[in-house]
Formats: C-alpha cells, sequence, structure tokens
C-alpha cells in the first residue's frame, strides 16, 4: 500500500473512492 494513496485499495479488482461513478 503506497503512503501517498490511502485512499485507493491495493486490490486491483476495487476501485478507489475517487471514482464512485465505477
Amino acid at each position: 500500500m503506497e503512503p501517498s494513496s490511502p485512499r485507493a485499495p491495493a486490490s486491483p479488482g476495487c476501485v478507489p473512492a475517487s471514482s464512485p461513478g465505477l
């Protein structure tokens, strides 16, 4: 997990919180 992106999950299958539309 990158400290610069705590919101982005380490799982590639999960979408980031920045894209709620997906």
